[in-house]
């Protein structure tokens, strides 16, 4: 078994046999389409429930949290917890990765988050001086499971989300569960579930958080940590980041929202809590696995209808191109902008997703590898300037293994970190 990888190459490899399944494929006829632009702000929207169209198009996928209302959502991917050095600091044992390293932390503290606790704070100031506002926790299943101790590139268990919640004190940082799929559970096997029982799995994960950070928390500031997020109809909701956000099902686009909204409903009946969903919207027409995937051509207009849907958030979509070779990414590039402008022209907020490159060569031998130039940077801070109204995700904070880091490295200094910064300081504020 390979030791220690994140999720998303894995599930490459694992998912990948239904990779090219039709269902979801290109861009199909609407049937409420009235030959017009569709900007968001249909009379028909739920939004008019609570105000005017204008009113909502400037809330939808918007921070809602007191402090921070209608602020842009500048996110980063986080692998709570220490290192997989071989040392036990939670309930299970994981297997040494560090070997697997394309990146190494310049400041080998950041590797030593659960040790010792100074290195968390390091670690969050770090994220505050970049400009970041939401953490995007990653999440390998309820408390008790131990899928973090053989999937997750750090020891990412739960209570080391514990200690995030403990840490952040009084900085300016939102917390978004980042639910990852693996072997033992993907969102697209689940999804969406049966009216009667909704995608169980994902309800299952959803309250297990709420019911530890929301209703039952060991410190009274935790529920005030959690990121609430406009929906469409202009109503915060607790935001719940989804990876891998396809399905194996035949879906239609009015059933791939009306799923997520009946996953929400089962949420609130069961505690109470309204929540909501940034989705990895998966690439259609690529080597993502599913049957069915969001397009902007297709899925926006439901998903304007829904209660439930906050925006999109993707994960290296690039990686499901299909491009390989591709001198100085000239290619590659092109499908990003093409694949983010899609989404934003759509309506839907759409977070632009940034990484400073790839490299999974020791965990995934003749995997692709691609950016860490500057004028990959550049190319993507030129997406940010022009797309980046909702929002812009760092994939992600210290992905070692796949040299998906922000923080400063020994392999190149400051220099993705300052760029980072930059990033979230160009996200113009309302």
């Amino acid at each position: 078994m390979l030791l220690g990888p994140s999720s998303r190459l894995l599930s490459c490899l694992f998912l990948a046999t239904t990779a090219g399944c039709s269902g979801g494929g290109g861009p199909i006829d609407d049937p409420d389409d009235d030959g017009e632009e569709d900007t968001g702000t249909d009379p028909g929207d739920k939004g008019d429930e609570v105000g005017s169209s204008a009113t909502v198009a400037k809330t939808w996928g918007r921070l809602a949290s007191p402090g921070h209302e209608r602020d842009p959502v500048v996110a980063t991917l986080f692998f709570a917890g220490e290192a997989r050095d071989g040392s036990k600091q939670y309930e299970y044992s994981a297997a040494s990765n560090v070997e697997l390293f394309t990146e190494w932390p310049a400041d080998e503290r950041l590797l030593r988050w659960s040790s010792d606790p100074s290195s968390r704070l390091l670690a969050l100031d770090q994220m505050v001086e970049a400009g970041v506002n939401v953490v995007l926790l990653s999440n390998w299943g309820p408390r008790g499971s131990d899928a973090w101790s053989k999937w997750a590139p750090m020891q990412t268990s739960t209570y080391a989300h514990d200690e995030v919640m403990s840490a952040i004190g009084y900085r300016p940082l939102l917390v978004v569960p980042f639910l990852e799929s693996n072997p033992e559970w993907a969102f697209r096997s689940d999804f969406p579930g049966t009216a009667e029982d909704p995608a169980p799995g994902l309800v299952e994960r959803i309250v297990d958080l709420v019911d530890r950070d929301i209703l039952h928390p060991q410190d009274p500031a935790w529920p005030g940590h959690w990121a609430r997020i406009y929906g469409p109809d202009g109503q915060p909701r607790l935001a719940i980041a989804i990876i891998h956000a396809s399905s194996d099902s035949a879906l239609t686009d009015e059933e791939y929202a009306d799923g997520l909204d009946r996953v929400a409903d089962e949420v609130e009946a069961q505690t109470g809590q309204r929540v909501g969903f940034l989705l990895d919207a998966l690439p259609p027409e690529s080597l993502a696995p599913g049957r069915f995937f969001p397009a902007p051509a297709r899925t926006a207009r439901p998903m304007k209808k829904s209660s439930s849907v906050l925006g999109v958030s993707c994960f290296l979509p690039e990686i499901w191109s299909g491009i390989g070779s591709d001198p100085d990414d000239v290619q590659r590039l092109a499908w990003k902008r093409d694949f983010i402008t899609g989404w934003v022209a759509s309506g839907v907020p759409t977070l632009v997703d940034v990484s400073a490159g790839y490299d999974a060569s020791i965990v995934f031998p003749g995997s692709v590898r691609y950016g860490h130039t500057p004028a990959w940077r550049e190319a993507l801070r030129q997406m940010v300037a022009e797309l980046g109204d909702d929002g812009v995700v760092l994939n992600s904070w210290n992905g070692y293994t796949e040299a998906m880091s922000m923080v400063p490295t020994v392999e190149r200094g400051d220099a993705v970190y300052r760029w980072a910064a930059d990033l979230a300081n160009s996200v113009a504020l309302p």
